[in-house]
């Protein structure tokens, strides 16, 4: 399939990397927009995209608050969902003067610290009553994912009220033991094309 820069959305770009079970999208001026599988780039069948093209693909999805920050800042975290299953984490920025975005698809399933490779001791640290756990590391090697299985941790194990401060909010969370509470704005769903009211 091929598509016109002009007419091109971002759902669109989503849904392609869904299909071949991409991690991340990158689009940007100069280059067709892409997806990232495996370690390997594949270019959407489309002519490079120009920063008209490019800006309007991007804000398109943003909020004319997210807009206006974006213009302040030069660069702006966010998050969109395609539908109840998918869900992605987007940051535009300014390259060669114009506007960027990469997207990362957020897993729905938050996997188990065993699968993470974790040590047990972390499993137990969660579990205490009080203190502070610092997740650190670079982009993409699984800090956000690791947070998301020790919230699941206490979210099973403990009967206690859990607050999650993130922006944009990454894994969603079914109550179990405990009761959860996000703050954050809420995702813009490219399904439906409107945006949700805040938490």
């Amino acid at each position: 399939m091929s598509w016109t820069p002009s007419k091109l959305t971002v759902a669109q770009v989503l849904n392609f990397a869904i299909e071949k079970d991409a991690s991340d999208v990158l689009v940007t001026v100069g280059t067709p927009p892409a997806v990232r599988v495996n370690g390997q780039i594949f270019y959407l069948n489309c002519p490079p995209l120009e920063p008209e093209h490019s800006q309007k693909l991007i804000y398109n999805i943003l909020t004319d608050e997210q807009i206006a920050r974006f213009e302040s800042e030069k660069e702006l975290d966010f998050s969109v969902t395609l539908g109840e299953r998918h869900r992605f984490r987007g940051n535009c920025y300014w390259q060669r003067d114009s506007v960027a975005a990469a997207f990362r698809l957020i897993p729905v399933e938050i996997p188990d610290l065993d699968a993470l490779g974790v040590p047990e001791i972390i499993h137990h640290l969660a579990l205490r009553p009080q203190g502070l756990l610092l997740i650190t590391g670079p982009t993409g090697h699984g800090k956000s994912t690791t947070q998301a299985s020790l919230i699941d941790i206490i979210n099973s194990e403990k009967a206690v009220h859990i607050i999650t401060i993130e922006d944009p909010i990454e894994f969603l969370h079914a109550s179990k033991k405990s009761c959860l509470l996000y703050t954050s704005p809420s995702p813009r769903d490219l399904s439906t094309s409107r945006m949700p009211s805040s938490a």
